[in-house]
């Protein structure tokens, strides 16, 4: 379950009153400091309270009941059934669409940025050089000496530009992991490499997400989707381009 998802289930049992004493209170504490989950908050009630309104419970209910006391012929039941199983389906349909509203108003860049980020993980560590340091650093998470070993390279390979941009990704710095990024595709363009260079479409397309440039981040993750082969093609779901198309049309 990833952050967001997570802070649904939360806003879900705070509102259904199922948290224990404890996690309330740490929870409304946690909503005096944070803008963004109160946010989350009122739009998840505002759809509750609509989903009420249309008094979706109520016939829902109403329907079994009928169901359950019928006693018309059976070609009447079932014309009865196909009615019910209508309102039903026309029912959920209407859940379907107030909970894509209420994704809708929450969605930014950041929020689908924390969704899709999934951190590159370094398994090993190779001889002593400066570059080989650079992995080390990386793999060890002390990403700050990542970056202070990638400022001294004075000739920065495939790996190096990757790792760098995969560690200022991890300090939010998003314009210094987009200059990587695209240092390193350019870089094996030059050279006519391919290290890395999958998996730094992905972290660009990333990038500028985290910077807010949807324009810039959608024709990558659309590229990615469509090529089956591509190592990271699923992690970009159907689901979230129409989350960036979203996104370009709030713009």
């Amino acid at each position: 379950m990833n952050d967001n998802d997570a802070d649904i289930k939360r806003l879900m049992d705070y509102l259904d009153a199922s948290m224990s004493p404890q996690e309330r209170a740490a929870f409304e504490e946690q909503l005096t400091t944070d803008a963004a989950l109160r946010t989350e908050l009122c739009n998840l009630q505002n759809a509750r309270d609509a989903v009420n309104r249309y008094g979706l419970k109520q016939k829902v209910a109403a329907i079994h009941s009928q169901m359950i006391s019928h006693t018309a012929t059976p070609q009447g039941l079932l014309r009865t059934i196909t009615r019910n199983s209508l309102r039903i389906a026309a029912a959920a349909v209407l859940v379907l669409g107030i909970i894509s509203i209420y994704q809708y108003i929450n969605l930014t860049p950041h929020s689908l940025y924390k969704n899709l980020y999934e951190p590159y993980l370094v398994s090993e560590n190779r001889g002593s050089s400066d570059s080989s340091n650079l992995a080390k650093t990386y793999h060890e998470n002390r990403f700050s000496e990542t970056i202070k070993i990638f400022k001294s390279l004075s000739q920065p390979g495939s790996e190096d530009y990757f790792l760098a941009g995969n560690a200022y990704l991890k300090s939010d710095s998003a314009e210094a992991a987009i200059h990587c990024f695209q240092s390193l595709l350019a870089h094996n363009q030059q050279s006519g490499s391919h290290r890395f260079g999958d998996d730094g479409e992905y972290y660009l397309a990333l990038s500028y997400l985290l910077h807010g440039d949807v324009n810039d981040a959608l024709p990558l993750f659309k590229k990615i989707h469509t090529d089956k082969n591509h190592p990271d093609h699923d992690k970009v779901s159907t689901w979230s381009l129409r989350k960036l198309d979203w996104l370009r049309s709030k713009d």
